[in-house]
């Protein structure tokens, strides 16, 4: 003799619909870990490109030429470099976010 015969087959379907809750999850999280380390990323790119072009200007004068490259180097794209006295300052873009820096030389008149 069989109590449950009309539920037969429910935990399949409510499995089902747990692991697509799970997956929906994931799917959120990775998405936003994915903006998050583009964001460091980016904010780094810029950080680093703003000492470059610092430090360049300083020795140099070819500051956003160097800006540039390293914002490259590390996967962004330099959009905006201004030198104003000895600090410079750059914007650079990532794959989803934009990053503002600004660097000069410390102690330096």
């Amino acid at each position: 003799m069989q109590l449950w015969h009309e539920e037969h087959g429910s935990t399949t379907v409510l499995t089902a619909g747990i692991i697509a809750i799970l997956a929906l999850i994931s799917v959120v999280f990775f998405s936003h870990s994915h903006t998050t380390i583009d964001a460091h990323k980016t904010r780094n790119a810029a950080d680093l490109a703003a000492v470059a072009a610092a430090y360049a200007h300083h020795t140099t004068g070819e500051g956003c030429h160097l800006a540039a490259e390293i914002a490259s180097d590390n996967g962004a794209t330099l959009t905006h470099c201004h030198i104003d006295g000895g600090d410079a300052y750059v914007t650079v873009e990532g794959l989803k976010t934009t990053a503002r820096a600004r660097a000069g030389p410390m102690g330096v008149d």
